[in-house]
């Protein structure tokens, strides 16, 4: 589960990475697609190296998060260059997407203490309901399922 919010918001950059790919590419500047993806790739290449003997999958999960991140700002920043020397304007609303790529990516690691919350909460109501449950039966039902069950709960 502690791999799941790097991956959701690895998912959300790499959709960012394409809509800012999609300008070098209409432009057949691909060059300004592979040189962010080489980066990219190369940093994650390092990062592992150091984070997975350390932390194992979970390191490996953030460290291409962080690679993500690079890569979508690669690409942003390449596209925005190439659109400046083609003399045209922006095509995305750029501080709104950086807003959105933020925002997501703090929503996504929130995620990992509202998990933790949720699972200790599941616990306690779990605990309360079969002491509540205990308490409701009455003394024969208790007799009956204490009788019946080799461990039990209801005493």
């Amino acid at each position: 589960i502690y791999i799941m919010p790097p991956i959701a918001a690895g998912v959300f950059l790499m959709a960012v990475t394409n809509m800012y790919s999609n300008i070098a590419v209409y432009y057949k500047k691909t060059i300004f697609v592979m040189i962010p993806a080489i980066i990219a790739a190369v940093l994650n290449i390092i990062l592992n190296f150091i984070f997975i003997p350390l932390y194992g999958y979970v390191g490996a999960a953030y460290t291409t998060l962080i690679a993500y991140i690079v890569l979508a700002g690669l690409q942003a920043l390449f596209a925005l260059i190439l659109q400046k020397k083609k003399g045209n304007k922006h095509i995305y609303n750029n501080w709104l997407i950086l807003i959105l790529c933020v925002a997501t990516i703090v929503l996504d690691m929130l995620a990992l203490l509202l998990y933790q919350n949720i699972k200790v909460f599941a616990i306690h109501f779990a605990l309360q309901s079969a002491k509540c449950g205990a308490d409701r039966m009455s003394a024969p039902q208790r007799l009956t399922v204490k009788a019946h069950s080799k461990y039990s709960i209801m005493t």
